[in-house]
């Protein structure tokens, strides 16, 4: 056993101990180390390949090292399947949503395409299974909400879900050219710009625009049992759907032809769940 005294380091405070204690056990250590090489000379045979009537069998090395390659090559392959087809239905995307979302309330997260192969094979381009019209709120990231990965779902995010021609356009983007069968309208329990609508009074600088496209929701919501905020909420979600589905001339279309769904949703921020509205 090593004992001895360091000096000080730079910058350190008056107090900070120097005293050190190596407790490396250097003599089990070498032991360990002869004991290895012995089992290496030992296991040296079973590295060969053996004939036996005029014929080659390869070492059991071997095989275990060409097993080991296949089933990387086995688990690499069902990465890459993953991503989203040209067959996937709307209802099968808003199924694994759900699926993810209840990992995300189970705190029990897959954290699915988020390794360095997956990012490398979005350099291509990408095939996203879902587009999300959510709120900006820090609190409500779709990605982590509903489990997802790099390339799976393609967000827009804006105060209070609205959709003006600048979200729609991107929307549209992503249901014609990315072709996406879903578009998910999500709203959240608590949310600012929704409350600001509810509370009228005087807005300052471009939040005037904002909240005037909540305020048709606020006025269908009146006289509604219940929380005024969250009735708002919902029928914002609900009003920015329609909204959506008669949008012209993409959108309108591709819900004609049975191309996208739209649905709406409401995220809890005390629950981690989420509601999915019926139409």
């Amino acid at each position: 056993m090593l004992t001895g005294r360091l000096p000080p380091p730079a910058n350190s405070g008056p107090n900070l101990s120097t005293d050190y204690t190596d407790n490396t056990d250097w003599v089990g250590l070498l032991c360990i180390i002869s004991s290895l090489s012995k089992l290496t000379v030992l296991l040296r045979p079973l590295r060969r390949d053996y004939q036996c009537g005029g014929k080659t069998f390869v070492g059991p090395f071997r095989v275990v090292k060409y097993f080991g390659i296949l089933f990387l090559i086995a688990v690499i392959l069902t990465g890459v399947g993953q991503q989203a087809g040209p067959n996937v239905t709307p209802d099968a995307v808003v199924a694994e949503l759900k699926t993810g979302n209840a990992h995300h309330v189970q705190h029990r997260y897959q954290h699915p395409h988020e390794t360095l192969a997956r990012q490398r094979e979005l350099v291509a381009g990408q095939h996203p299974h879902a587009e999300i019209l959510s709120c900006a709120d820090s609190r409500v990231p779709p990605e982590i909400i509903f489990d997802q990965g790099l390339g799976d779902l393609f967000v827009v995010r804006v105060a209070g879900n609205v959709a003006t021609d600048t979200e729609i356009g991107s929307l549209e983007y992503g249901a014609e050219h990315l072709h996406i069968p879903l578009l998910v309208v999500l709203g959240h329990e608590s949310c600012g710009a929704v409350t600001a609508a509810v509370q009228g009074g005087k807005t300052e600088g471009h939040l005037t625009a904002l909240i005037s496209l909540i305020k048709p929701a606020v006025d269908r919501s009146r006289g509604i049992p219940g929380d005024p905020v969250e009735n708002a909420v919902r029928s914002n979600v609900q009003m920015v759907v329609q909204q959506l589905r008669s949008s012209t001339p993409v959108l309108s279309e591709l819900v004609a032809h049975g191309k996208l769904k739209i649905v709406g949703a409401v995220y809890s921020l005390a629950t981690g769940e989420v509601t999915w509205l019926n139409d």
